[in-house]
């Protein structure tokens, strides 16, 4: 009996670490990254490395960058065919990242959360990737509220970086120098913001419960 009751602890605690290696593995899947992978007409790379320009210089380098965000418990896997069709489009002049900061169970952590970590992810590709000129943001349901956080977030930080730097240098009004910025996201000029079934206005089954307890729509 004793034997049999020590072969059956054992058996689980091996469960408990098995379960538990498995539970390491999923955290792991989960942390954040610079990206899934980032597209160019020159290739599919991982990570945010610069894609490197075509042989012997006759391929202008890519200065438009298009980040496509997923919506809940989506992946950067599932804009891989957007975008390889955005590169076939435009195969000269745009760059796709495929944001891979907020997947899987990490989509219900907030948009002000997952707005923060794609807006430090966005700054990480434009940072490795000096030849950008513009930004786009394309995002699918849940994405779409992600991307328009993160946009404010990255604007508002190029515009009071430009202004402390103004005022600092002419004693110029910070008010006049905000309004003429440029209105830059992350340093880049943008193009296009493009959703896909993104509930901007809300939706009507969300409900909210008061601090008295009664529901509201």
């Amino acid at each position: 009996m004793a034997s049999g009751g020590e072969g059956g602890d054992e058996e689980r605690q091996g469960r408990q670490r098995r379960g538990r290696g498995r539970g390491r593995r999923l955290w792991a899947a989960c942390l954040p990254r610079p990206g899934c992978f980032t597209v160019s007409a020159a290739g599919e790379d991982e990570g945010t490395s610069a894609a490197p320009a075509g042989e012997g210089g006759t391929r202008p380098t890519p200065s438009h960058l298009v980040v496509t965000v997923n919506g809940i418990v989506g992946s950067a896997e599932n804009w891989r065919f957007a975008a390889k069709h955005f590169i076939k489009k435009h195969p000269e002049d745009v760059v796709v990242h495929c944001s891979g900061c907020n997947t899987a169970a990490r989509t219900f952590d907030g948009i002000d959360v997952m707005g923060r970590r794609l807006a430090e992810e966005v700054t990480t590709v434009v940072e490795s990737r000096p030849e950008l000129r513009k930004i786009s943001f394309v995002g699918h349901s849940l994405g779409g509220l992600i991307a328009r956080y993160a946009i404010a977030l990255l604007y508002e930080r190029e515009t009071q970086k430009d202004s402390h730097e103004e005022c600092e240098k002419h004693a110029i009004d910070y008010h006049s120098i905000q309004h003429s910025s440029g209105g830059k996201i992350a340093g880049l000029e943008p193009i296009n913001f493009i959703t896909f079934a993104t509930p901007h206005l809300g939706t009507r089954s969300h409900k909210q419960v008061t601090l008295k307890g009664f529901y509201h729509r």
